[in-house]
């Protein structure tokens, strides 16, 4: 497992991937727009996110501040997910 707390640069946004572990994200300040498949919403301070193993999503912080969260990702597979494309 890796856990780690993580800052998103206002306005900076991830490409569309998926990786075949798990992942929770839970807010601790701003906002990050994130989808998960077909589904977008916008998620701000004390929102969970769970991203199941496999599933295509992306995400970034809104332009109005740095998103600040809290991460816990399964590590067996790696840390990094394969891009869309």
């Amino acid at each position: 497992m890796i856990v780690a707390v993580m800052r998103a640069p206002a306005g900076k946004h991830a490409d569309l991937h998926n990786h075949p572990n798990e992942q929770w994200i839970y807010f601790l300040e701003g906002h990050l727009k994130f989808t998960i498949g077909d589904e977008t919403r916008t998620v701000g301070p004390g929102g969970l996110i769970y991203i199941p193993a496999e599933s295509y999503h992306k995400a970034g912080a809104t332009s109005d501040a740095d998103c600040v969260f809290f991460t816990c990702k399964d590590a067996s597979h790696g840390l990094h997910g394969n891009k869309l494309g």
